[in-house]
């Protein structure tokens, strides 16, 4: 396991889930943010489709995604 005292916390994350609405749906120029919600059995996993436009685009594509999940306290 790779020491998480020098993972860049920026980039990896290890934060809370924002306080503000306007942190979440809002995105800046050129992005997007897709939320998916549901439940995954342990071992289980899902596809996600990614909306992309419809017209040709030119360069490269970077994509970036973070994972939050939720421990069920059993109510």
């Amino acid at each position: 396991m790779r020491n998480v005292k020098k993972l860049n916390r920026q980039e990896v994350g290890w934060g809370r889930f924002p306080h503000e609405l306007s942190e979440v749906i809002f995105c800046g120029d050129d992005e997007v943010k897709v939320i998916y919600q549901g439940k995954l059995k342990p071992s289980q996993h899902m596809r996600a489709l990614i909306p992309v436009p419809e017209i040709p685009m030119k360069g490269r594509v970077n994509l970036r995604g973070n994972i939050l999940f939720l421990k069920s306290s059993g109510c």
